[in-house]
């Protein structure tokens, strides 16, 4: 289903009727946990011009053909961006890294369990192992280290 609708937006934004085409947006389901993939579609002015095809009696049609945009947003990728930065500044392994990204949403250890999907003893453990490594002894300090890694993320 998916597909087919993102064929459509792509195919109403590259229409070669100028009159016709259109923008467009489609959220792409993903199995869980992950986001939603956002997909934005455009019409660029561009126009390209396919080779010439021939009818059955011999007659030659000029097919012109719209250029479009696609641009596909992950929610996540800013998120698995700091989680990279942590394991790499910190020694943390992929789980504490997830786990100290979602306590700087300001999410408690119980909540995160569930989102997760572990036990509330094994968020705690990473948590303890996240605190150890990186310096931090309360979940504001770590949410504190966060920020600052953020506002340096492009440096």
């Amino acid at each position: 289903m998916t597909t087919h609708a993102l064929r459509a937006l792509i195919g109403r934004a590259a229409n070669g009727d100028a009159h016709v085409r259109s923008h467009g947006a489609l959220l792409i389901e993903r199995p869980p946990p992950d986001a939603l993939l956002h997909a934005l579609v455009s019409p660029l002015d561009a126009r390209r011009r396919l080779p010439d095809t021939y009818d059955t009696h011999g007659e030659k049609h000029r097919v012109k053909r719209g250029t479009a945009m696609l641009v596909l947003v992950d929610p996540q990728s800013s998120r698995r961006g700091m989680e990279t930065r942590l394991a790499a500044q910190f020694g943390l392994t992929p789980a504490e890294a997830r786990v100290a990204c979602e306590v700087g949403k300001r999410r408690a250890p119980k909540d995160l369990a569930d989102t997760l999907r572990t036990h509330a003893s094994t968020v705690r453990t990473h948590l303890h192992h996240v605190f150890a490594k990186t310096a931090t002894r309360r979940q504001a300090e770590l949410m504190r280290l966060l920020a600052q890694l953020a506002i340096t993320r492009g440096g």
